[in-house]
């Protein structure tokens, strides 16, 4: 942790104090420079960085007040792409600081999406957020040799720093994750898109099943293509109307009943229909019955190889798609999960914990209107 000792010298002699950071001394004369008459700008010395996993983040309101601290995320725990954040605990409210600066690095970065494209992006997301008191101005800088962002905190709204600081990194990586996503996929305009996260065990039932809703989307006489993409543990599934004029709330309200039937259909049929209506049918109820066998199979497995090493270790059952679904977006707008598939649910006429429904019924809910 950092104590400041100031040797009995007052203001005029700041360059006299001592600043001990776990016990290794440090004098401000060489280490420090005066920053306004509040404040000791520490530290200033290219022979030196304060890390920030020399200090221990449930501490931050014990720093001292004197000094305005530049701390180094060198573990990234702050954030993956924050550089450092400055930092100042004065009793003049004015003179209070927790400033961030977020960075991608020109010479190093070998992602494949334009950086600063990634860094506005970014600025527009922490806009819109409303969980941290960051402040409304955000700078931007483009002369650094890094698509920069500087961004302040409310110093007064601060109750717990490590949970402030955790909570902020995660927000801050999960944000840059998915705007590569949305990159990697053109953008969420004009589509559908599915953010799903599947167990590894189950992703090649799961992908499978999604496969087939384009299938079961030209049944119902909606024409359209798909897109799969992986990033890190999350699958992007993405459906694009062949015509502008298909309606993407119905791809929607189709994906959320889809999505919905493995769990909730004991007895699905046609109900009277035609002999290329029972196909239909059939061949859902097949692709129904394929996603749960293969993920049963695959419980089987683990439990037989956690058998092996713990004798009588518990499994925990495979997640279907709808409990691997985390985010969905309509033309960019983001969906509420829960919302999202209850509005599937409302499609079928369910008995006995099961969905039984009509199929002329269900055509004639997405026929174009």
């Amino acid at each position: 942790m950092i104590r400041l000792e100031k040797n009995g010298k007052g203001w005029k002699g700041w360059e006299e104090w001592q600043v001990y950071v776990n016990d290794v001394v440090f004098d401000l004369k060489e280490f420090g420079s005066k920053y306004d008459d509040e404040q000791i700008y520490f530290p200033d010395s290219s022979k030196y960085k304060l890390k920030i996993t020399e200090l221990s983040l449930n501490k931050f309101g014990n720093l001292p007040s004197e000094l305005l601290l530049d701390i180094y995320n060198d573990d990234h725990s702050l954030g993956k792409h924050v550089a450092n954040v400055m930092f100042c605990n004065s009793r003049t409210p004015r003179n209070k600081c927790l400033s961030y600066f977020w960075e991608i690095k020109l010479d190093t970065w070998k992602g494949q999406f334009n950086p600063f494209l990634i860094r506005d992006e970014l600025i527009k997301r922490i806009k819109l957020q409303q969980h941290f008191s960051i402040s409304e101005k955000i700078t931007s800088d483009d002369d650094l040799g890094s698509a920069a962002i500087f961004f302040d905190l409310d110093f007064d709204q601060v109750d717990n720093y490590q949970e402030l600081f955790t909570s902020l990194a995660k927000f801050l990586n999960n944000s840059f994750a998915e705007i590569e996503e949305e990159l990697s996929i053109g953008g969420f305009s004009e589509k559908v898109v599915a953010r799903f996260s599947f167990d590894s065990q189950a992703q090649q039932a799961c992908l499978s099943y999604l496969n087939y809703f384009i299938d079961f989307l030209k049944d119902i006489g909606i024409q359209s293509h798909s897109e799969v993409k992986r990033s890190s543990e999350n699958t992007i599934f993405s459906i694009i109307p062949d015509s502008k004029e298909t309606s993407l709330q119905m791809i929607s309200d189709a994906l959320s009943f889809y999505l919905n039937l493995p769990r909730v259909s004991q007895d699905i049929s046609s109900i009277g229909g035609d002999p290329l209506t029972e196909l239909k049918v059939e061949r859902l109820k097949a692709e129904i019955d394929k996603l749960k066998s293969s993920l049963r199979t695959s419980e089987a497995i683990i439990k037989y190889q956690e058998h092996l090493l713990v004798d009588g270790s518990n499994s925990s059952k495979l997640k279907e798609p709808i409990d691997a679904l985390s985010d969905i977006y309509v033309d960019t707008e983001k969906k509420d999960t829960t919302e999202f598939l209850n509005g599937g649910i409302k499609l079928g006429v369910f008995k006995k914990g099961g969905v039984e429904f009509h199929w002329g019924t269900l055509l004639n809910y997405f026929k174009p209107k």
